[in-house]
């Protein structure tokens, strides 16, 4: 599909220069001509320029100068996250070998993130910024451009980041250099008593290195709320590149919530940058699961950058269109690495190859008719004992329980189980492969959730299968949590749910070693999922989670 675009734009530009060529001929016989071949000439210019592809990088960054959890100077933070951007650099230049336009880094990337930090600890690692209003760039750091700011003293991180993309000629995008903001009780009843608000910040840069974007995270986590402060009056934040794609903005937990996605798609906008340092919810919700599952739901194009500190705990990072894979990394070690990713994008995401846009579990959610469930005559089997105790599922807010059925995945089984739970239906047909390690059999569990996950809040329905971790102190029936490793082969699986009209259904699929399923090997209705044929591979989990996206 890319390539065809590329002989597309190619042609585009052929046209355009026969017509110029035409133009230089006519325009001393013909003047009214000479106006209609001048307006033919823009237009196919502005062809060129609005269509075909771009080349995008995302780091998955192993921070290799954290940030103490004592108390440093300002001195001492400046030089430890120089030493990240020199790191940076590194990749920056594989990146630009590899004709990459624009590059994007994860939450925490110049730092890393301690849980010791206070605001005191955090305050030596921010820095003032500069306002940004789109489209009006006049802030250039690298060239000491910035209205009254002194750069060297008050900014001096925000200067060297610029100096790097226009040393570079190319966008990046930089989540992590965290912005203070000087204020005073005196004058504002919501300044914090320490007279400054703080602020988890990501920055863009053009080829130039002037200062396109300052976005500050408008959903906060639980650990950053002693930390940073609320945006009071949050804001999509976008930016336009000179390769004509305009990115909007997101910042980790942001990407659980509706706003601001729901807002960049009503701008029309359906490129997205997604920075982040996820705490992966194995095999639940993972940082990659998530990311997937949301450039499908909004039909987009999404990159993903995610810390690589925590390993398999926190890794994943991505290039997606609309739900299918371009390049993706999910760590499957305890190894801590960096993995640099490249791909390349339509700028129109809606004409990926692959995507209709009449399909898609995320089409027609919210039109008040609901999520059917399929095969309704199927009545629970009696073989299989709903539930509602003696399970653990990691993250989990409210008192509810999570009901389930669990069932032993032997080599050559298939089977057919439903479960309710609130306002929630599952229906799951498997069948195991009889090349299944028989002396390993597994443990699986289909379950139904309603309730908070993270944190108040994060109201969430879940339809899912995963696999049961084994318990040694036997204290529940079947804990999922801190899993990646599957050994059972599925031959087929078709999982289907019916849920509240209102939920935005996002499907998460993970095989052996937390690896995204690719979309190619899945049928995806509205409210089903299931393998093609010759599917055989190791399940991990497959999740139907709704979510309150205002219709959306």
């Amino acid at each position: 599909m890319i390539t065809k675009k590329r002989k597309i734009e190619s042609k585009i530009l052929i046209e355009a220069v026969s017509f110029f060529l035409a133009f230089c001929i006519l325009i001393e016989k013909h003047q009214e001509m000479k106006k209609i071949l001048f307006l033919i000439i823009i237009q196919l210019f502005y062809t060129a320029l609005t269509s075909g592809t771009y080349r995008a990088s995302v780091l998955e960054y192993n921070t290799v100068h954290v940030a103490p959890s004592n108390l440093v100077t300002k001195s001492e933070a400046n030089t430890l996250m120089e030493k990240n951007i020199e790191e940076f650099k590194l990749y920056i230049e594989q990146s630009k070998l590899r004709g990459s336009q624009i590059m994007v880094f994860p939450e925490f990337s110049l730092t890393g993130f301690s849980g010791g930090w206070t605001r005191e600890k955090l305050f030596p690692y921010l820095e003032l910024l500069p306002e940004i209003t789109p489209g009006d760039y006049y802030c250039n750091p690298c060239l000491n451009r910035c209205g009254s700011f002194n750069l060297d003293k008050d900014s001096r991180i925000l200067k060297q980041l610029s100096c790097v993309a226009r040393n570079y000629s190319m966008v990046l995008v930089v989540a992590g250099l965290n912005e203070y903001v000087p204020c005073s009780r005196d004058r504002n009843q919501g300044c914090p008593s320490d007279g400054k608000y703080q602020y988890n910040t990501a920055v863009a840069f053009d080829e130039q290195g002037y200062l396109i974007a300052k976005y500050h995270k408008t959903h906060l986590y639980v650990e950053e709320l002693k930390l940073f402060d609320k945006v009071s009056n949050p804001q999509p934040v976008y930016f336009k590149t000179s390769f004509g794609v305009t990115f909007g903005m997101i910042v980790c937990f942001d990407i659980m919530f509706p706003n601001p996605i729901v807002d960049y798609v009503h701008l029309g906008i359906n490129n997205f940058i997604f920075s982040t340092f996820w705490n992966n919810v194995l095999p639940t919700i993972t940082s990659s699961q998530m990311e997937l599952a949301v450039s499908k739901v909004a039909r987009g194009n999404l990159l993903a950058s995610n810390h690589g500190d925590l390993a398999e705990k926190s890794s994943g990072s991505g290039i997606f269109t609309n739900g299918e894979i371009i390049s993706f990394w999910a760590n499957p070690t305890s190894k801590k690495v960096s993995k640099l990713l490249v791909g390349d994008l339509l700028k129109n995401p809606i004409q990926s190859s692959g995507i209709q846009s009449n399909q898609g579990i995320a089409d027609g959610v919210g039109d008040g008719g609901g999520v059917v469930v399929g095969n309704e005559n199927n009545n629970n089997n009696n073989n299989h004992a709903q539930k509602t105790v003696n399970i653990k599922l990691d993250n989990l807010v409210a008192n509810k329980k999570p009901k389930f059925i669990k069932f032993k995945a032997e080599p050559g089984n298939s089977d057919t189980i439903t479960l309710e739970n609130e306002n929630i239906q599952c229906s799951l047909n498997y069948k195991i492969s009889s090349n299944s390690d028989s002396k390993a059999t597994e443990t699986f569990a289909l379950f139904a959730y309603q309730g908070e996950v993270f944190i108040k809040g994060t109201s969430s329905q879940y339809c899912g299968l995963m696999k049961c971790n084994p318990d040694p102190k036997k204290i529940y029936d079947c804990e999922i949590g801190n899993t990646i490793e599957s050994n059972t082969i599925f031959e087929s699986f078709q999982l289907t749910t019916k849920m509240s009209s209102d939920k935005t259904i996002f499907l998460f699929a993970s095989s052996n070693g937390n690896q995204l399923i690719n979309q190619n090997n899945l049928e995806t209705t509205k409210n089903s999922v299931k393998s093609r044929s010759e599917f055989e591979t190791k399940l991990l989990t497959v999740t139907f989670c709704g979510r309150d996206w205002n219709g959306f």
